[in-house]
């Protein structure tokens, strides 16, 4: 049995060495490899175990075996001088503890899982402090309704920074049974309030439905600033709809023209100098061309803590949007204040037959 040369870490490189013997030159052709020059006998032999053991798959079958049972085994080789190496026990797993195991290889691999069905975000709405914002975390995702009677769905997701867990979520759902007359999907929309700093995270959300083999997920990377420090700032506008309550879009777009709900905060972290900032509110088209503009209004700021902020809520109509259109909602100080404008951009989807929807009203 001939092995590779092999060089230990300190030893001094070996000499430049002539042609391969004849022994070399069989051990290569012949699939073997040669071991030389290292003063250790042993090398050879523990290459050539290694390269003489084999790999075998044991099943462990039986009638009536109780599943969540852990069972000890052994194997014994008949041969002399082997030794079997495996594990102490086999455990046979119930359905449940197979989807646990599903959903955790969704929260270590989301990009395995995702098909689209899953949003997820982390929006700001204001300052908490000097250093921390106050912020949701949103997700949105369709249940198709497969069965008359009714399920529970469960959904999940983690804020992480690093390999650390900062924020964890989880919920049950209910997704209604099917009818005759009832839509095909349901259209869920949960939020959570949480306190975060400022930094760079990520967002994971698991979605795990008994009716489907696998559970569906998304990842996204999320990026809250620093906070301003000097003067006044806007933070949003942030999305929504109401259905009948405020109800947050993850995705900048539409189904169809429906009355928009726009949240805008206004904020300062210095000290109160009496004066009510003027804020003006504009909706464009793609191109930069004025639809419409909103008065100007004055708003007053709240101290909250070190932070003092207004909200700002406009509603854009139905009656301004069209089907297939591109919009601008932007938010300025009108009153010559140096703080920055913001603005959001969205759009609606273009007039086409597809499949109904049930939105179910679970935004909190």
């Amino acid at each position: 049995m001939f092995h590779a040369p092999q060089v230990r870490r300190g030893s001094p490189a070996p000499a430049t060495r002539a042609a391969p013997t004849s022994l070399s030159r069989l051990g290569i052709d012949s699939g073997g490899t040669l071991t030389e020059h290292t003063g250790d006998s042993r090398i050879a032999l523990d290459t050539a175990l290694s390269r003489l053991s084999c790999v075998y798959s044991l099943g462990i079958r039986g009638n009536d075996l109780p599943e969540g049972h852990r069972y000890a085994f052994a194997v014994q080789p008949r041969k002399s001088g082997l030794r079997a190496v495996h594990a102490s026990a086999s455990l046979l797993r119930t359905d449940a503890m197979k989807r646990e195991s599903l959903i955790r290889a969704a929260y270590f691999d989301p990009r395995s899982f995702e098909t689209g069905s899953v949003h997820a975000a982390l929006q700001r709405l204001e300052p908490a402090s000097r250093d921390l914002w106050r912020a949701q975390l949103v997700l949105s995702f369709d249940v198709e309704r497969r069965d008359e009677a009714d399920r529970n769905v469960d959904v999940g997701a983690t804020v992480t920074r690093g390999s650390s867990v900062v924020h964890r979520f989880s919920r049950a759902v209910v997704a209604r049974g099917a009818n005759a007359g009832s839509p095909k999907i349901s259209a869920f929309t949960l939020s959570e309030p949480i306190t975060i700093p400022v930094g760079t995270y990520a967002l994971t959300a698991v979605l795990s439905d008994p009716t489907v083999a696998l559970p569906r997920a998304v990842r996204i990377e999320v990026a809250l600033p620093a906070i301003p420090r000097d003067g006044l700032f806007l933070v949003g506008p942030a999305l929504g709809r109401r259905s009948p309550r405020f109800e947050p879009l993850i995705a900048p777009r539409l189904d169809a023209p429906a009355d928009l709900v726009l949240l805008t905060q206004v904020c300062s972290l210095e000290h109160d100098d009496g004066i009510a900032p003027l804020v003006g509110r504009t909706l464009r088209s793609a191109s930069g061309s004025v639809l419409g503009e909103l008065l100007p209004v004055r708003v007053s700021l709240e101290p909250h803590g070190d932070v003092r902020c207004a909200s700002l809520v406009d509603v854009v109509p139905a009656s301004a949007l069209r089907p297939g259109g591109d919009y601008l909602f932007e938010a300025r100080f009108a009153d010559g204040s140096p703080g920055a404008a913001a603005a959001v951009r969205f759009s609606v989807d273009p007039s086409e037959a597809g499949v109904v929807l049930a939105r179910d009203d679970l935004a909190r």
